[in-house]
């Protein structure tokens, strides 16, 4: 049993110990709307810093992702 109560909650948590991406939250949490999670933590007045990358798709293209991280916690 998952000791979180909800997506927001685990990601929060993990927030805490590092930073995510929505590739890290889909396959660890399988959540699919990491940016409403991160707006709603932000409404709960965490500061969420959002870090852009480069790397490549699975095809080698290149891409752009966010990254985010937890800076001050409500």
């Amino acid at each position: 049993m998952n000791k979180f109560k909800n997506s927001t909650e685990a990601i929060k948590n993990h927030l805490e110990n590092g930073t995510i991406t929505q590739k890290q939250c889909s396959e660890f949490y399988g959540a699919t709307r990491l940016g409403a999670i991160i707006f709603n933590l932000r409404q709960q007045g965490n500061i969420i810093k959002t870090h852009i990358r480069k790397g490549t798709t699975r095809f080698g293209r290149p891409c752009e992702y966010a990254e985010y991280e937890l800076l001050e916690k409500a």
